[in-house]
């Protein structure tokens, strides 16, 4: 693999100074990553290597809890987890939620109302014509218990099968 050298030490110093103004004391790795991802693309692109970027890191006093200082491949892979898709977490747009997403509206079913008459307030059955539909309330079935009931034996036939599936299942005898 094709080793990009080291900066030197000024320009390390001056890209930790500027990581220093970007990081805030207690912040975790991850988000801070992600947050910088373009920063560091751009870096990277522009003759910075990873090693360089830890160095600078490092001097900057960004490191995880165990103050270690980064190397080259431990940034590079906190690097890469911080750019995988958050478990449980949807990405949203900064626009807003997506058009597509959106429940369809309840459709209306009739265009026109229907008319009500003296009649059909005084007997709804008799006023009904062909054409309108039914309003019936729901009709509600009560609920029947039924006592318990054992299960039915088996008989001899379905024990000799059941006994001969064991026996060819487990190979018991």
């Amino acid at each position: 693999m094709n080793q990009k050298p080291l900066p030197p030490e000024q320009e390390i110093k001056a890209r930790a100074k500027q990581l220093r103004a970007l990081w805030t004391r207690g912040q975790k790795i991850r988000p801070f990553l992600r947050k910088q991802a373009p920063l560091f693309r751009q870096l990277l692109q522009e003759d910075w290597s990873w090693a360089g970027l830890a160095l600078a890191m490092t001097k900057a006093g960004i490191t995880y809890d165990t103050k270690k200082p980064w190397t080259a491949d431990s940034l590079l892979q906190a690097f890469s987890r911080a750019q995988r898709p958050l478990n449980g977490h949807i990405r949203r747009k900064e626009s807003g939620p997506n058009p597509a997403d959106a429940k369809p509206a309840l459709q209306v079913l009739t265009s026109a109302p229907i008319p009500v008459s003296a009649a059909h307030i005084a007997n709804p059955t008799e006023a009904r014509s062909k054409n309108e539909p039914a309003r019936s309330a729901p009709r509600f079935k009560p609920v029947s218990i039924k006592p318990f009931e054992p299960r039915p034996q088996p008989t001899q036939a379905e024990l000799a099968e059941i006994e001969q599936n064991r026996r060819l299942t487990f190979g018991r005898s």
